[in-house]
């Protein structure tokens, strides 16, 4: 895939610190998410992918709440060359990363593909979505808007679904 990729999930996290959410590498040599990907760095959900030589980010600019639940995503613009992350379906920063690693061997949802320092997530995630191609931040909203659970209490949010979805409209 060149065209760009979204990332995107509902979390409630219970330790504001290092948490992978979803991403994917081209295999596992790489480590974090090489192929782009969705995590929490101190509480803070970026967006994240590796353009041959360093890891680029577009960072959210404040650690989100514990123990409410979140939707975080993140896309990656391959024509302008972009990362975007969302929050609670509202872009809230970007950043310039050429061509990052698109090739998606492997994907991971909880942690990342280094196999020593793993990130593991610590809360709950759910209604995990990747979409093969960019999604607007009008789209991104609609997700927030369409997939929102009724009360913000973990008990009722306990059913993980996964969507791997080539395209959206």
């Amino acid at each position: 895939n060149t065209g760009g990729v979204t990332y995107g999930a509902w979390v409630n996290v219970s330790n504001a610190s290092d948490n992978a959410i979803v991403g994917g590498a081209p295999d596992s040599t790489y480590t974090d998410y090489a192929s782009g990907g969705i995590w929490l760095s101190s509480g803070q959900p970026q967006m994240v992918g590796y353009n041959g030589s360093s890891y680029c980010r577009a960072t959210h600019g404040a650690a989100i709440s514990t123990s409410a639940w979140h939707h975080v995503a993140g896309t990656y613009d391959a024509t302008g060359d972009m990362l975007y992350i969302y929050v609670d379906g509202v872009q809230s920063n970007s950043a310039a990363c050429s061509s990052i690693q698109q090739s998606m061997g492997e994907s991971y949802i909880g942690r990342n593909a280094d196999t020593a320092a793993r990130r593991e997530f610590t809360g709950q995630i759910d209604d995990v979505m990747i979409f093969n191609r960019t999604l607007s931040a009008n789209e991104v909203n609609q997700l927030f808007v369409t997939t929102r659970p009724t009360s913000t209490t973990a008990s009722e949010r306990i059913a993980s679904k996964i969507y791997i979805v080539n395209g959206y409209a």
